[in-house]
């Protein structure tokens, strides 16, 4: 009998509880084992070039973060890059680190096992950007205004309090937009969001339904568009 193919992960973050938690959490699925966890951008390095795992997990917010998936990319580890923010242009910046695979804020534990799936595969191009198929285009102004909450990382809960509908009826828009645009899972129909605003996909659509794709300024929150009420 063959012996099980193990990948092993190291996880780069600056918060103790994010290190713990991925730790046990990764560590416990099957075909995996973290063999590394570190805090800081050296650390991080040496870890990816002396042990060589075969997939590093790290933190959007770890300084440093694309010296690490930089150095990773130089002696063939692959890089699942989790917790971008909102801002202008996330896959643009992961693609260009040679990141396997890039989580936005609303990533679900799901999407992390997904994404460590993909990365365990010998062949595969980094960050794939979507297809020009998968056209935002296709959905209607109040699943625009549900996907552009989607990818702010606001749950189902939070998405209806904003919209004044219930939590079904988020599901029901999340679950036909994913489907419109062939997306996998949530963390996917951001990134998508991103991507055609950047593109200027979505130009002849109204400004609003795009949510806030650029970073703020300084000091600046994100204003929050008025929605108009759902049509019963």
């Amino acid at each position: 009998m063959p012996e099980p193919v193990i990948t092993t992960v190291a996880v780069f973050t600056r918060l103790r509880l994010f290190q713990e938690l991925l730790s046990s959490f990764v560590g416990s699925r099957q075909g995996f084992a973290v063999i590394a966890v570190s805090a800081s951008e050296l650390e991080a390095t040496r870890v990816v070039v002396s042990q060589r795992p075969d997939v590093i997990l790290i933190d959007a917010t770890l300084p440093g973060v694309w010296n690490v998936a930089d150095a990773a990319v130089q002696v063939g580890v692959r890089t699942v890059v989790f917790g971008l923010a909102d801002s202008p242009h996330p896959i643009e910046s992961a693609e260009r680190h040679g990141c396997r695979d890039a989580l936005l804020t609303s990533a679900t534990a799901q999407d992390i096992v997904d994404a460590l799936e993909d990365a365990r595969q010998p062949t595969r191009h980094p960050v794939a950007r979507p297809e020009a198929a998968c056209d935002v285009s296709a959905l209607t102004s109040r699943e625009l205004e549900v996907l552009a909450l989607v990818a702010r990382g606001l749950s189902n809960k939070e998405i209806a309090g904003e919209l004044t509908v219930s939590v079904p009826t988020v599901k029901t828009h999340v679950h036909n937009l994913l489907h419109k645009l062939g997306a996998r899972r949530r963390a996917d129909a951001g990134r998508l969001l991103h991507v055609a605003a950047s593109a200027a996909a979505v130009e002849a659509r109204p400004a609003r339904h795009l949510g806030v794709v650029g970073r703020a300024s300084e000091g600046e929150r994100p204003q929050h568009m008025p929605v108009p009420a759902e049509r019963g």
